[in-house]
């Protein structure tokens, strides 16, 4: 999946629905071998959404793909955090209706839940863990 049509959010229920969490999270975009081909930023979110039809068909026709990599703060209460892309369902169903297929297969590397100094500090000691 292109980065520019996926969204880290996070609903509780509290009624917090955060969509499309960027402030402590990175996009990488990868090309079809996996490899860095730029970083999202959140200026590219602030562009014109047929920009992001145009780059994300783009990106569809290299068969790029996303790694996000950092972290959300959440509240102690219960919820879920997922990786969605109905912030851009303009945009997907727009795509869908000129043929386009989407592949939403991932992988998790990491995922872990705790204070971020307390995790820090820990991955310092035990770096190769």
């Amino acid at each position: 999946m292109p980065c520019d049509i996926l969204s880290l959010d996070e609903q509780d229920v509290l009624g917090t629905h955060k969509t499309d969490m960027m402030e402590n999270l990175q996009k990488h975009r990868l090309d079809s071998n996996g490899r860095r081909v730029s970083t999202e930023s959140q200026m590219d979110k602030n562009q014109f959404r047929g920009n992001i039809f145009e780059r994300t068909k783009k990106e569809l026709d290299e068969k790029q793909g996303c790694q996000m990599v950092g972290y959300v703060r959440a509240y102690r209460v219960p919820g879920n955090v997922h990786i969605a892309s109905h912030p851009y369902m303009d945009i997907v169903n727009g795509l869908k209706a000129k043929d386009y297929q989407f592949d939403f297969s991932h992988r998790i590397d990491h995922v872990s839940f705790g204070n971020k100094q307390d995790f820090d500090y820990i991955s310092k000691g035990f770096g190769d863990l």
